[in-house]
């Protein structure tokens, strides 16, 4: 929807409205419709505006009470924003505008932060700033679909939609984070609030932080696995299926009839995969005249479009095709890596940005996705695997240690922590043994790297599912909500800009507040039946979609790797290099690795040109010169 920026000083400094200018100036392409800037002693609070609720200039931003006393900077969609009116309306609250932003500021206002954020039902990142008593309220959705980054230094915070707009303000310097690069590097994966850039955050999901001259405090509104009710999920096992589906059904048919409510056009995203094709279907009942979009990708036989076709075809809408070759794909592929901030972790990144150009060229501002469903009712291959484990079938494992690269790249990094077993850092407890005393690795290995932040999450995940039985299946269950605080972050660190960085909001129904709390309380069998993953949402989609689309292969927005292929030597004389302290002989080691594991070296490739554009003043355009120079 919009960008927020802006700043709080300790002891009511005067705040300079030409820096609050510049960091709206820096995300300016998440909002092209208006801008505003709100300035007092001691705060400053920007915003860019995508108008999507009332288009009018009603809807700006930053908005101010009708009493002056309460200011709100504002991103995202607030579903349940009717009802939440209608109960203010009750009140006394007048509105002047039809916004959402008007109501979630009222029920800030009125009702107090922490009483009104966890009745909030959409996706939203927000500054409120109350003047009554001086407190600035940060917040963000319960999932994270939307992102807020923060950095406290010298007595001064500074926040903001994307980090590039931290370094405006010139209390924040743009330093490496070598430790958290190399977990990301070696794990593949986003874990807890850190960033690259040293002493910058992500806001934690599902929390709302309160910022005071005499302190600064955070409150977890929403945890699942804090919120996770065991009773529920046991009480599930004893319903019939067919009483299961079809609350699923009507609840998922709530949620998109939510999610299409815009002032402005919408259209969806359809990959031909399950989860986008039934949000796709369920759509256009609601909204005939919807708009389906693919990304019809070359080579490695790659058919997506075709599988999207008998979707749109069935449910009676068009379907756009969106080409992308090699060509595109590397202009756009630093173009992305710079929008996001930080190194992207998948190549599905780079084709959102593109198809959501091609979706703002042709005139719309929203774009619903299927993305969520895998983690929250179990569609992934390591979901099975972890399954197959602990059933003791004789399944062949490809676990972190088992990657030619890994292992190379953990002998690399061994002198780093002297006396500790690296090799064995990503042996975890879901993969090797049960979650006891025997785990294979010691806490001492994996504190540098990774902290003992998720193994003991792992552990109380597992731990509180006590109730459920056989093991396997409470293992299966687990894993799921552990991707909910790893897999899933590491994706949504990357979607909403991917989007954004070209004026396209993307929602997301699957991970909707109704649809998280009936998914995670599901059942083992409501998810896997026989061999047969994401079982409810497979049986509810056979009735509105292709069977063959409903059973097709995982592909997950396939590209093509020979795309990059020839771009291992990357590396060489890289961050990675410096930063490792790698001589030549371990760069060849490493980049002969690399052309092993093609997905790995998009990720490195990723890494270096990050670096490039952040430190050494490179730009997106000069980085597409060079892949198409060298790769094709």
């Amino acid at each position: 929807m919009c960008g927020i920026a802006g700043f709080w000083q300790r002891d009511n400094i005067p705040a300079d409205a030409a820096v609050v200018e510049r960091m709206v100036d820096a995300m300016a392409h998440r909002g092209p419709d208006d801008r505003g800037v709100f300035v007092r002693e001691g705060i400053g609070l920007g915003h860019t505006r995508l108008s999507i609720m009332d288009l009018s200039e009603r809807g700006h931003q930053p908005f101010v009470t009708a009493d002056g006393l309460g200011v709100l900077v504002f991103n995202g969609e607030i579903y349940n924003f009717r009802e939440l009116k209608q109960r203010l309306g009750a009140e006394g609250i007048t509105f002047k505008s039809a916004s959402d932003t008007e109501v979630l500021l009222y029920a800030l206002h009125r009702w107090g932060a922490p009483a009104a954020v966890p009745q909030l039902d959409g996706i939203f990142a927000f500054a409120y700033y109350d003047l009554r008593d001086g407190t600035l309220w940060l917040a963000r959705d319960r999932v994270g679909v939307k992102p807020l980054y923060w950095s406290r230094r010298n007595g001064t915070v500074v926040f903001s939609s994307e980090i590039k707009a931290l370094f405006v303000h010139p209390e924040i310097p743009k330093v490496r984070d070598d430790h958290a690069l190399t977990t990301q590097a070696v794990f593949m994966r986003v874990d807890g609030d850190w960033t690259p850039f040293a002493g910058v955050e992500c806001l934690t999901p599902g929390s709302l932080t309160k910022i005071t001259p005499e302190a600064i405090t955070t409150d977890i509104y929403y945890d699942l696995y804090r919120d996770l009710d065991v009773e529920r999920i046991l009480a599930n096992a004893g319903r019939p299926f067919a009483e299961q589906l079809a609350e699923f059904e009507a609840l998922f048919r709530d949620v998109i009839e939510r999610q299409l409510m815009s002032d402005a056009p919408v259209a969806v995203m359809c990959s031909g995969g399950i989860d986008s094709s039934y949000v796709t279907a369920v759509g256009a009942e609601f909204k005939p005249d919807l708009t389906a979009y693919v990304a019809d990708l070359s080579g490695a036989g790659i058919h997506e479009a075709v599988k999207a076709q008998a979707v749109a075809d069935k449910a009676g809408i068009e379907l756009r095709r969106v080409p992308i070759d090699q060509e595109r794909y590397l202009r756009y592929w630093p173009r992305a890596i710079h929008a996001n901030d930080q190194p992207i972790f998948f190549p599905q990144n780079v084709m959102w940005m593109i198809v959501s150009s091609v979706v703002q060229a042709d005139g719309f501002k929203v774009l619903l996705a299927g993305e969520g469903s895998d983690e929250v009712f179990g569609g992934y291959r390591w979901q099975k695997s972890t399954y197959d484990m602990w059933r003791g079938r004789r399944f062949q494992l490809q676990p972190w240690l088992n990657n030619k690269v890994s292992r190379k790249i953990a002998a690399l990094l061994a002198p780093l922590w002297p006396g500790q077993d690296v090799g064995k850092w990503d042996l975890h407890p879901f993969f090797r043994e049960p979650l006891e005393s025997n785990i294979l690795y010691s806490d001492a290995a994996m504190a540098p790297l990774d902290g003992l932040q998720r193994r003991l999450r792992q552990r109380q995940i597992y731990q509180k599912l006590a109730a459920v039985k056989p093991a396997a299946e409470r293992a299966f269950l687990a894993r799921g909500i552990d991707d909910f605080y790893t897999h899933l972050r590491t994706c949504l660190r990357s979607s909403d800009k991917m989007g954004m960085a070209v004026a396209i909001e993307t929602r997301v129904p699957f991970l909707a507040n109704a649809v998280i709390d009936f998914g995670y309380h599901l059942n083992f069998a409501a998810k896997w039946t026989g061999e047969e993953q994401k079982y409810i949402v497979r049986q509810a989609s056979l009735k509105k979609i292709p069977r063959e689309n409903v059973y097709a292969p995982k592909i997950g927005f396939g590209c093509s790797h020979d795309f990059w292929r020839k771009g291992a030597y990357f590396i060489r004389g890289g961050m990675f290099a410096e930063a490792m302290k790698w001589d030549r002989a371990a760069q060849d080691a490493v980049i002969e690795a690399l052309r092993e594991d093609t997905y790995r070296m998009h990720v490195y490739i990723g890494f270096e040109m990050w670096y490039q554009m952040y430190f050494n003043g490179k730009t997106p355009e000069q980085m597409s010169e060079r892949l198409l120079a060298e790769l094709v």
